[in-house]
């Protein structure tokens, strides 16, 4: 028996060997101590320039392959960044949301979008952010945000987004209710809903 054992990891080695050799790109782990922020990293995006972004405890992560730089959002915690067709980081955690550009000084400057709703407004926590074209969507628990010509604006739901994605210019979400998809009308009507005992397909 050891010996069928011993027969078994040899021509498993020998045949991991051309695997493994494959791969030729060194993986690095960074932890906390070397980029000196929170412990949580919820979202990452890498920009254009090849610069990585993240989504931290402690605010927006950048790493420019050799430096670690922090960037709060008014000291609330981060949950998803996205990288705009615009060139801005887009932004969003808790309670808000909004978007960091270039500054003269080589750093990035926040601007907070979520400020300019009426101040009754609950935005939550976001968790997502979508693009589609010149409109930017903001998720939240279980309400949409979106920016678009400057202006922001909110889409609300009953219940609560578990997920929500684009797909050939269209919106969709995921929720107790099934899949559904964000009609003209900025209301949301059912492709696929969930009865409590089975599923049931259904037309909008």
């Amino acid at each position: 028996m050891k010996q069928k054992l011993s027969c078994f990891y040899i021509l498993l080695f020998f045949i991991s060997i051309p695997v493994s050799a494959g791969w030729q790109r060194p993986v690095t782990n960074y932890t906390r101590h070397t980029y000196k922020a929170g412990n949580q990293n919820w979202s990452i995006q890498q920009h254009d320039n090849g610069w990585i972004y993240v989504a931290n405890n402690k605010g927006l992560l950048e790493f420019d392959g050799v430096e670690w730089n922090t960037y709060p959002i008014h000291n609330a915690k981060t949950r998803a960044v996205k990288v705009g067709h615009d060139g801005r980081i887009y932004i969003g955690g808790m309670e808000q949301f909004g978007y960091f550009t270039p500054n003269r000084l080589g750093g990035l400057e926040y601007t907070c979008l979520s400020d300019s709703l009426s101040p009754n407004v609950n935005v939550g926590v976001i968790w997502n952010i979508l693009l589609d074209g010149e409109r930017v969507y903001f998720q939240s628990d279980r309400r949409f945000f979106y920016w678009e010509e400057g202006i922001a604006k909110k889409i609300d739901y009953s219940s609560e987004i578990y997920t929500s994605f684009i797909l050939r210019n269209k919106l969709y979400i995921t929720s107790a209710e099934g899949l559904l998809m964000l009609n003209g009308t900025l209301t949301f009507a059912g492709l696929m809903l969930m009865s409590k005992k089975e599923k049931t397909l259904k037309a909008p």
